[in-house]
């Protein structure tokens, strides 16, 4: 596909976003990187620090079209996405997490499919995700928390928040992120708003980003309570709470069960447990 000179001589502005919190410099500048090497360039690159203890911007690596902006304290993903898209001028704007690399067309590729006639138009376009790691945690990230990509493209119910490209007039028009999700469901609550105008979602089965997340069990647990009490946290009550992880631990062990998924068996029980141990710490 050739249409880089195509949107040069019609002057679509693009920025990027990436939203930082404690991670390391090593991990921001894998998304940087790929961020600045992309077929089509973005206009500018904001990186969003909500409040990490000891940010240094000397550390990013030093480019024209990278902003930094240090918030002085942590207000969650959506409200420090939310502050780049309020500087942003561009037509579009790609919203990308940290540890998530840029296949390298990544951006050009999406720009074409908004061109795309149905019904409605697209607000917002997003590629699949894989994991750069074969650990048995990532794995299990990549069956519960992340979404499962159809094998042709075309319109879908949400774009999950790993690196999505937005048209900027349409997320003006719903206020960006909702703040009070502060790290989880942000992705889908902003898809179904966008929804609500009367446009589509769209997938675009060709294009990749590679997670580079380094799982553990300490984060995939305390994502996981998140997830299961949809954002709630220890604001549930307790025996609330027992019930949800009951039926979501029981559940995930009959599906694994069913479709032989022997080597989850163990790990459901040990996430089940960190699940419960953060809830009550």
């Amino acid at each position: 596909m050739n249409s880089t000179n195509t949107y040069n001589e019609t002057r679509i502005t693009v920025d990027a976003v990436i939203t930082t919190y404690n991670e390391s410099y090593e991990q921001i500048n894998i998304t940087l990187v790929s961020c600045l090497q992309q077929s089509f360039p973005f206009d500018k690159i904001y990186i969003v620090d909500d409040g990490s203890k000891n940010f240094s911007s000397d550390k990013i690596i030093p480019h024209p079209s990278i902003k930094i902006i240090e918030l002085p304290v942590n207000k969650g993903i959506s409200a420090a996405r939310n502050t780049a898209i309020a500087l942003s001028s561009a037509a579009y704007i790609a919203c990308v997490n940290v540890e998530i690399e840029l296949q390298r067309d990544w951006l050009e590729q999406l720009l074409s499919n908004f061109d795309k006639c149905y019904e409605f138009p697209i607000s917002a376009a997003f590629g699949k995700l894989v994991v750069n790691s074969m650990s048995l945690l990532s794995l299990w990230r990549l069956r519960f928390h992340e979404q499962h990509y159809p094998k042709s493209s075309g319109i879908a119910e949400f774009a999950p928040g790993h690196a999505v490209l937005f048209k900027s007039d349409y997320l003006l028009q719903v206020k960006g992120y909702n703040e009070s999700l502060k790290l989880v469901h942000e992705d889908a609550d902003i898809c179904f708003r966008l929804k609500a105008l009367g446009t589509n979602i769209y997938y675009n089965s060709n294009v990749f980003t590679i997670s580079h997340q380094n799982d553990s069990l300490e984060l995939i647990s305390r994502k996981h309570l998140l997830r299961m009490t949809v954002g709630r946290g220890k604001t549930v009550k307790y025996n609330d709470f027992c019930k949800i992880l009951a039926r979501d631990h029981f559940s995930r062990v009959f599906r694994n069960l069913i479709k032989g998924r022997w080597a989850f068996f163990f790990l459901d029980w040990k996430i089940s447990y960190h699940c419960y141990k953060h809830f009550i710490e």
